[in-house]
């Protein structure tokens, strides 16, 4: 959608006490026609598909946390959840 853009996502590995450990973050830009321009960060332990953070015209609902210093801009959110994705288990 035109209100999405400069879509990034990447996996990488790394170790921790518990072994190796892999993990999915995306980055995306966001643009509200009343609101501004935001930068939207996710950030998942394991390998997943990035494509659901894509809008595409369906409703879901975000629960996002203000991140970073108050002068950034665009301001940085981080989304700590989303309708439809389980939390690891």
């Amino acid at each position: 959608m035109a209100s999405q853009s400069d879509f990034r996502a990447w996996t990488n590995s790394g170790d921790t006490p518990a072994g190796a450990q892999n993990y999915t973050s995306a980055e995306f830009v966001y643009r509200d026609p009343t609101n501004g321009v935001y930068q939207f960060d996710w950030f998942r332990r394991g390998r997943h598909d990035p494509k659901v953070l894509k809008f595409d015209g369906t409703i879901r609902l975000y629960q996002l946390e203000f991140v970073g210093a108050t002068n950034n801009l665009p301001p940085k959110l981080f989304m700590q959840g989303i309708e439809g994705l389980r939390p690891e288990q």
